[in-house]
Parts: C-alpha cells; structure tokens; sequence
C-alpha cells in the first residue's frame, strides 16, 4: 500500500497537486479523477484481492464497503466542449456506483497481485461506459441508455443477461428519449443525431423484462452479485435504476446508491415489494456479471 500511495502523491505532483481534477494517462486510456478517488480506487482493490474469489463472489463485498457513500448525481457533466472520462468513486449515483463495483471487483481478479492498478481499473471502466473508449471526443460518444451498457458488456463477455432464461418477457417499449429532449442534455445537432442513430440500432431487438407480479417466483433464482435493472414505464426510456442483488437470510434485496436516503444503502425493501411499489416501474431485469 506504501508503494500504492507514493506512485498516486508523485502523480499529483507531475500533474498540480492543487487540481480537484487531474489528468491521468495510463492503459492507453485518459481518465480525470480526484486524488482522494484515486487513492481510494486503490484501497479498494486491495481489500478486494485481500478477500478473493470471482468477480460474482466479490460484488457484495465491494458494494457493502461502500455504505454510506454519499449520493451526487450529474457527475460527469453535460455539454462539455469535450467528453471527457470521469473516473469517480468517492460519490455516486445508481448507475456510477454499479459500473464501478463490476469494475472493481473484474480489476481485483485479473489484474497483477502488485499495484499500482489504478490505471487497469480506469481501462475496464472506460470499456463500460464507451463504445470506445481509446478515442472518446463527443457526449454521444458515451454510452447513456442502460440498454445499450447492458449489450456492450454482453458482446465483452463481461456479463449475461438471464432475464428470459428466468421466465421474462419482450416489452415492446421503443428508446428515443435522449433524441426527442436534447435541451435536456444540452446536446448540440450533431450530438442528436448520433443518439438518434444508436436509439435506431436498440430499438431493432425488444426490451425483456420480469414483470413485478413475477418476481416473487423467480427471486430465489437470483443470485447475491446480480445487477437488478428496474425497467421504467416513461416513454421513450428504457431503465430508470440500477442496483446490487443481495440474498439476506432468505429475502433477495438490493444495494443501490439511493436517491432518497442520498447515500449507498441496503435497502429496507425487497426486490418485489421495490418494484411494485415504485411508480412508473414495470419490472426488473437481471444482468449477471460472469
């Protein structure tokens, strides 16, 4: 750890230790992080080699380990001049927080047992949020819909999506949200027309879903690690929140950074008793990282 904290302090002197945000270069990959998230991606990944097992096995472990991380959203900014790669951990949203812990826990496991890693951590993230991520320039260039992240880390073999295989259903739902309220997301014409045409590319396979009245059926088929998707009723969106399964004494919960307790927790209700009593939500999908 010593080693760990000395390479990150002489990159923030090369850099300005005086930046909130500095640029960092590594993995074929530019990132911008925060010292403290920096350090922390760091810590992290050693307790996560510490405890060891699979990427499945550790996604628990590095969602508890962030309990009462509090919750910011709009992190990584919109309408910059440039896309740029924010690496943050320190606060999250819902998606920021699931990304990071797959991340994480896919760093923990592959990288080598010798750090410095935060730089192999920053590739695996960049693979998850860009379809690519060696040449981010646009807004559009990321990826926004969860649909979509979902298919990515699917064609990497990152994750499955077991939504069908545990007695889900096509939701004819089509993607356009992004396109038809641009001022939203202070796209510029160009930028919607790459949303438009990648909501084009979703829209051709169906969204899947577990329909709330079928959860209770299926809940004990799910698995601590599982990503929960709650799959949204809003036109033109497809998923409105992510969150980490987990099995407590029977029961399938879930650890999601929440917007209402403003903070990384597990939560009070189950997967079933969440979905059927949210608004708007007409189901789950379940994404297993392998």
């Amino acid at each position: 750890m010593k080693k760990i904290l000395t390479f990150i302090l002489l990159l923030f002197t090369a850099l300005g230790a005086s930046a909130q945000e500095i640029r960092v270069d590594q993995c074929r990959v530019t990132s911008y992080v925060s010292r403290e998230d920096s350090v922390l991606v760091e810590r992290k990944i050693a307790m996560l080699k510490q405890t060891g097992g699979t990427v499945p096995d550790l996604m628990v472990t590095a969602a508890k380990s962030m309990y009462g991380t509090p919750y910011v959203g709009g992190q990584l900014g919109l309408g910059d001049t440039q896309e740029k790669f924010r690496v943050v951990i320190g606060h999250t949203d819902c998606i920021l927080f699931v990304e990071a812990m797959l991340c994480l826990c896919r760093t923990a496991v592959s990288a080598p047992d010798k750090g410095p890693w935060y730089g192999w951590f920053a590739s695996e993230l960049a693979s998850c949020r860009y379809r690519n991520p060696f040449n981010i320039r646009y807004f559009s260039d990321r990826i926004h819909y969860t649909t979509e992240w979902i298919r990515n880390l699917e064609n990497q073999g990152v994750v499955m999506d077991i939504t069908l295989n545990l007695g889900g259903q096509e939701y004819p739902h089509p993607i356009n949200y992004m396109s038809t309220h641009p001022s939203a997301y202070k796209m510029g014409k160009a930028d919607v027309d790459r949303i438009a045409a990648v909501e084009k590319t979703l829209n051709e396979e169906p969204l899947t879903v577990i329909p709330p009245e079928r959860i209770p059926s299926i809940a004990s088929k799910v698995r601590s690690g599982d990503i929960i998707c709650y799959v949204t009723s809003v036109e033109g969106l497809d998923i409105a929140h992510v969150a980490i399964a987990y099995v407590d004494n029977g029961v399938l919960k879930f650890i999601h950074a929440s917007s209402v307790e403003k903070k990384v927790v597990l939560d009070a209700k189950s997967v079933a008793s969440y979905a059927a009593g949210r608004r708007g939500c007409v189901g789950i999908k379940v994404v297993r990282p392998l």
